[in-house]
C-alpha cells in the first residue's frame, strides 16, 4: 500500500515537473526544479520500501516461476 501511494503521488510530482518546465518564466522553473527534486526523492523512497519488501519475503528468485516473475518485475519497475 505504501509503494503504491508513493508511486502515485511521484507519478504527479513529476507530470507537475512537466507542465511547470512547459510555461518558462522564472517562478515555474523555481516549481519545476522543485517537483523534479520531490519526484527524485519519492524514487528514493519507493527503492527503500523495496528493499524492506525484499528482505522480509520468504522466497527467493530462484523458488517458482511465480518468484521469478516478481522479483523480475518489481527489479526492472525500480530500474526505471
Amino acid at each position: 500500500l505504501y509503494a503504491t501511494i508513493v508511486l502515485l503521488a511521484s507519478g504527479w510530482t513529476c507530470n507537475s515537473a512537466y507542465y511547470f518546465f512547459q510555461i518558462k518564466d522564472t517562478l515555474s522553473l523555481k516549481k519545476a526544479y522543485f517537483f523534479s527534486f520531490l519526484t527524485n526523492l519519492l524514487g528514493c523512497i519507493f527503492l527503500f520500501i523495496q528493499y524492506i519488501e525484499y528482505n522480509h519475503l520468504h522466497f527467493t528468485i530462484s523458488d517458482t516461476v511465480y518468484c521469478s516473475v516478481f522479483y523480475a518485475l518489481t527489479g526492472f519497475h525500480g530500474i526505471h
